[in-house]
């Protein structure tokens, strides 16, 4: 307290600044101030959606491609086998330039998949004839050759066949094997007739893919 000396105190400066309260604390200590942050940012529903729809497509494709692998695995496909049961030769006749006969085939195709519901054995007969055939002189010479040797004619017989796989749904591409009975030894009649049969049969053949 400051002495009366009858004097009223001096008025303020013009420089002096006014008291100012101090700020008011919120009463709860974790409040914050809206508007010093960002409010919730919301993603679409779309985008989201599809996002999953993608991911389930794509999870149920793998899981489908490797239950059929797996079971193409399992299974593993193999290709036929193919067997000469009879080959016979009739009106065989060799000349000059030229070439007649007729010859008649039994193969039997055997399927080596026993896990798949097909026919394990299948038996199939052709028959094909040529007369008068025009051909070169060395084969004629060579053939005639042979059958007063051996007594015999050597032929190769090709087939061409197209063979398909399916597991289930899965159905693999048709494939085309080339199958060849090579060495067919025909012995013909002592009488020099033009008739004959294969010596050694069965003859398994070799198959290509």
């Amino acid at each position: 307290m400051e002495p009366a000396t009858g004097y009223p105190p001096p008025p303020p400066t013009s420089t002096s600044y006014p008291y100012q309260p101090p700020p008011q604390q919120p009463s709860n200590p974790y409040y914050y101030n809206p508007s010093n942050g960002q409010g919730p940012v919301y993603t679409p529903a779309r985008p989201i959606l599809y996002r999953r729809l993608i991911t389930i497509f794509i999870a149920v494709t793998v899981v489908f491609f490797a239950a059929l692998f797996i079971s193409w695995i399992l299974i593993r496909p193999r290709i036929p086998e193919f067997r000469l049961t009879s080959f016979t030769l009739s009106g065989f006749n060799s000349s000059s330039h030229q070439l007649s006969g007729t010859w008649a085939a039994r193969l039997e195709v055997y399927n080596p998949n026993k896990k798949m519901d097909i026919e394990n054995l299948t038996a199939m007969e052709t028959r094909f004839s040529i007369v008068n055939t025009f051909v070169d002189q060395s084969v004629t010479d060579a053939v005639d050759e042979e059958r007063r040797k051996h007594g015999s004619v050597g032929f190769d017989l090709e087939v061409a066949a197209g063979v398909g796989f399916k597991v289930g749904e899965l159905r693999a591409r048709r494939r085309l094997l080339k199958v060849s009975c090579d060495d067919l030894d025909v012995r013909l009649d002592g009488n020099g007739g033009g008739s004959g049969n294969l010596t050694g049969v069965p003859k398994r053949c070799d198959v290509y893919s």
